[in-house]
């Protein structure tokens, strides 16, 4: 149960926030007390009324950002009675206690649905790959504007795949919780942007879900450069997106490239002098774009390549774009 007078955000309103930078404000809270339903169900309105005020108004991180995302805020509250739609919020009943680990304080009297528990509120209505790219984005290292369009800057990873495992042993029960463990099999940590994430999907997915069934790649993997690399990178180290390493082949670095999420145009010449200094030091570097995701031909051509780095075989028919392969891609690169 919940604190009848405390504010608590959760489904696509906790999306939106643990997407931005306000996450970067939130720290862990133990679990709460149970408290009686019926208190929380009388508290519903007034908790309503004052939850614009307090999120809009008195929390300096929170107000621009409730402006410009134009949503109603999502707000859980307690009861089996509660009024589920009142003046711009849209509120979710719960009854029953949460694990540990279900919640985030923003403030003094305002709580955000963790990762986790944010999954398992929105996986009941979205897709399995639509899972697997908000795992990616929570488990990765950027945050988004109110656009979702364009990175702001880099931060660490507000969760990981293990920590949403670890939630989900203890959420037994909870609508979701088989949807987002099914989806945990294919996320990977650490992506960089959207668009990264888009990249490698396709490669590693399985076959029956439309994918090559190529390695994982380890992504932005620290590479700590040689003294001649140094020299062309102007830097010390320097991180691969995607890179894809085995035993006795040479490393293989897909890097993304588009204007659109880089702030700044000439971050193009820090990634050909990346580029560079990798291929200085042995690896293999290809620059990938959205084009080259979108065409089948382009992207059975860096399947190929990645198959031949790894040593991985493919059949041909894994190369056949059939209808379960559109699907596939389809969803990958759409905005969800």
């Amino acid at each position: 149960m919940l604190f009848p007078m405390a504010i608590y955000l959760g489904h696509t309103t906790a999306r939106r926030i643990l997407e931005s930078r306000l996450a970067l404000a939130l720290e862990p809270v133990p679990q709460h007390a149970m408290r009686d339903p019926e208190a929380g169900a009388r508290t519903v309105r007034s908790t309503i009324r004052s939850a614009f005020d307090k999120v809009t108004l008195q929390t300096p991180l929170a107000r621009n950002f409730y402006c410009r995302q134009g949503e109603p805020l999502d707000l859980m509250v307690d009861g089996n009675h509660a009024v589920r739609k009142w003046d711009g919020a849209q509120c979710h009943a719960l009854s029953g206690r949460l694990p540990s680990g279900s919640f985030l304080q923003l403030e003094s009297g305002i709580y955000v649905a963790s990762p986790a528990l944010c999954l398992t509120q929105l996986a009941p209505s979205m897709k399995r790959i639509d899972i697997i790219k908000l795992a990616m984005s929570f488990c990765g290292i950027y945050q988004l504007e109110g656009d979702r369009h364009r990175i702001l800057y880099e931060r660490n990873p507000i969760t990981t795949p293990d920590e949403i495992g670890d939630y989900l042993d203890l959420a037994q029960g909870l609508p979701g919780v088989e949807k987002v463990r099914d989806a945990l099999r294919w996320v990977i940590p650490n992506s960089a942007s959207p668009m990264e994430t888009k990249m490698v999907l396709p490669l590693y997915l399985s076959r029956h879900l439309g994918g090559y069934g190529l390695p994982r790649p380890v992504m932005n993997k620290l590479v700590i450069l040689n003294e001649e690399a140094e020299k062309i990178a102007g830097q010390k180290v320097c991180y691969a997106d995607a890179l894809w390493e085995e035993e006795g082949r040479r490393p293989l670095d897909f890097e993304y490239q588009s204007i659109e999420v880089h702030d700044k145009s000439d971050r193009y010449g820090a990634d050909y002098a990346r580029q560079m200094a990798l291929q200085r030091q042995g690896y293999t570097v290809q620059f990938v774009t959205s084009m080259q995701l979108n065409d089948e031909y382009q992207l059975n051509e860096l399947a190929r390549l990645v198959s031949s780095h790894t040593g991985f075989w493919l059949p041909p028919k894994a190369y056949v774009w059939d209808e379960l392969r559109k699907k596939m891609n389809e969803e990958v690169q759409s905005d969800y």
